[in-house]
């Protein structure tokens, strides 16, 4: 699990893990701590949110390879 703060907008990848729910943002310090504990506390939760992530690369894999090869036409 990925946890960021707020400022992401100029990032889709970000929002797509977030809506995806690998990635979870935080405003302050007490959402931080909240949103570890519970990752901490609920294995199921951790993990899935973990496979999700992992999910998510697979699938883009590749992605960065494929821009670069667009930029140079």
């Amino acid at each position: 699990p990925i946890i960021i703060g707020n400022n992401h907008s100029k990032f889709p990848e970000a929002q797509a893990l977030i809506d995806f729910g690998g990635m979870f943002s935080v405003s302050n310090q007490l959402e931080f701590d909240k949103t570890l504990s519970e990752l901490i506390i609920n294995t199921q939760k951790r993990l899935s949110s973990g496979n999700k992530n992992r999910s998510y690369i697979k699938k883009n894999k590749g992605a960065v390879i494929q821009i670069l090869d667009y930029l140079r036409i």
